[in-house]
């Protein structure tokens, strides 16, 4: 009896002092595919894993469990459908420990062919522990909570200073105050290197064997299941989210950057003449054009000159509509160009470069225009220097010819956001004041006649009420006489009404959509009139 007593209280003595088990970082979600998604976690000690997930908090009837003792969790959740929510907790088999409310959820990828929308969220040079960094971050979360959170969040590089170690990246970019937690439990992030990543990584092994904090961090589609080509390594990959196919480079591989004709070169050319979608957006660290707080001319800048030299015309040939960039410490947008690849920025000349030498603002009638056919078909590309969304540089010159929009100084931070349905794309830059600057508009149609010009068909697009209840009515004004379509799309990309209203004489069109059976969220209006098109976010029931 006694020896009996003495070991019940070594077990209870001995449970008393089992270390805690907490998540210390995410829960943050990774590799959406088109039926399942990776939701990943550390914990402080070693447990087993287990995903609980559902139609709602309280209502997490299916699960997912990895026996493996480890503190990174990485947890594969199968078998799910596309226009879907899925309410998740994240724990151990024998309880949670973080999730099962209404802030953590996910989605999958759309199926393939989906025509949006998409709305893309891009930051570069955010890691740091600053205040920069988080009204960059609240102006995303204010903008988001009143026309939509973003589908796909890309990372730009310079995750976390000043070396991308494991500790900067949790403090920096994982803990509460400082870094994303507001956005990791329901938005996957499709990251990108930057030169500061790369200082914890031996570059003295080849590219295959780069390891490093960033690397055990990200899970990234390696074999095309996101979409796009297999390319093997975590160093670059792509993956197709509606109507946008994504390429995330890595401008940091300068043994393959400073040459052609190697495995990074190869899948490129070979990944976009697969691609059959109709807008690219490819993405990297250090950007081919900028004189911010880098200057692409001063020769020392390699990567960004080997960038310039031996992957953009690359990605020019094939039509890639949208380049991004950080490492440069301010915001800069390009006209409408091609196939500028000298190293001297003066010798950028509109004649021969420029597509269009217009601001590409739609509200003022100056769109981008790209043909989708014919000896014209996918010419122009817009470069964007999104560095500044943490990062700064207080006198910055943002004097480079190719550029239309720059931002520098000690207060001129933000980020980009972009939104995509159909063949429109429409961009601009939030400042982390909430201001809605730089807006431009890429709209994809088919060619015209010999020697014409595009003429738009139209001129506004109007909704009311915006917030809509029952009903809502859409205005359009037409410039001249086109066929006209429309259709009303929910914010995961699935359509909810559409009608063809034939052939629309010059002046206004007028259409109510009844809406009394739409559950209350975000819509988005997409309005076709001979290739030109017009889209509105729309909101019902606030």
């Amino acid at each position: 009896m006694q020896r009996a007593f003495v070991s019940f209280l070594v077990l209870l003595f001995s449970i008393s002092f089992l270390p805690a088990q907490q998540v210390v970082r995410g829960p943050y979600l990774q590799k959406a595919t088109f039926d399942a998604i990776t939701v990943c976690w550390r914990t402080d000690v070693p447990t087993q894993s287990r995903v609980r997930f559902g139609s709602g908090p309280g209502a997490l009837s299916q699960t997912v469990v990895d026996t493996a003792l480890v503190t990174d969790h990485k947890v594969v959740v199968p078998n799910l459908q596309p226009f879907t929510d899925y309410f998740y907790a994240v724990g151990t088999p024998t309880g949670d420990l973080a999730g099962d409310d209404t802030e953590h959820y996910f989605n999958i990828l759309p199926p393939q062919g989906s025509t949006g929308p998409v709305r893309i969220w891009a930051i570069g040079d955010f890691g740091k522990d600053n205040n920069e960094k988080i009204q960059v971050r609240e102006s995303y979360l204010d903008e988001a909570a009143q026309t939509g959170k973003a589908d796909v969040w890309l990372w730009l590089g310079d995750n976390a200073y000043n070396d991308g170690t494991d500790s900067e990246y949790q403090q920096k970019v994982f803990d509460g105050v400082n870094g994303f937690h507001k956005v990791f439990p329901n938005t996957v992030f499709w990251p990108t290197p930057g030169n500061h990543d790369y200082n914890s990584v031996n570059l003295l092994a080849p590219p295959p064997q780069h390891t490093g904090p960033y690397f055990d961090i990200v899970d990234v589609p390696t074999q095309g299941e996101s979409g796009g080509l297999a390319s093997g390594y975590e160093l670059y990959y792509s993956f197709d989210y509606g109507p946008v196919h994504f390429m995330s480079l890595n401008s940091e591989l300068t043994t393959w950057t400073a040459t052609t004709g190697n495995d990074l070169t190869d899948w490129i050319t070979a990944d976009l003449q697969a691609n059959t979608l109709p807008f690219v957006v490819a993405y990297f660290h250090q950007p081919p054009h900028s004189k911010g707080s880098h200057d692409s001319d001063d020769f020392w800048e390699l990567p960004m000159r080997f960038m310039r030299n031996n992957i953009m015309p690359l990605l020019e040939d094939q039509g890639v509509d949208v380049i991004l960039a950080g490492h440069s410490h301010v915001y800069e947008r390009s006209y409408l160009v091609k196939g500028f690849y000298a190293n001297n920025s003066s010798d950028f000349d509109p004649a021969v470069h420029a597509v269009s030498y217009t601001s590409g603002t739609d509200s003022i009638g100056e769109t981008y225009y790209k043909y989708t056919s014919g000896p014209d078909a996918n010419q122009g590309t817009v470069y964007g220097v999104v560095g500044n969304s943490g990062s700064k540089d207080s006198d910055p010159d943002l004097d480079h010819p190719m550029m239309y929009a720059n931002y520098g100084c000690d207060t001129c931070i933000g980020s980009l956001l972009m939104d995509v349905a159909g063949n429109r794309l429409d961009a601009f830059y939030l400042t982390a004041h909430g201001d809605k600057i730089d807006a431009f508009t890429i709209i994809k149609t088919a060619p015209v006649g010999q020697g014409e010009a595009f003429e738009p068909a139209i001129d506004r697009l109007q909704v009311r009420p915006n917030p809509f209840g029952e009903s809502m009515t859409w205005t359009l004004d037409l410039q001249k006489g086109a066929e006209v379509s429309a259709r009303l799309m929910d914010f995961r990309g699935k359509v909810v009404w559409e009608e063809g209203l034939g052939k629309q004489a010059s002046g206004t069109v007028e259409k109510q959509i009844p809406t009394a059976n739409l559950a209350n969220g975000l819509y988005v209006l997409l309005v076709e009139a001979d290739g030109d098109v017009a889209q509105a976010r729309v909101v019902k029931g606030r």
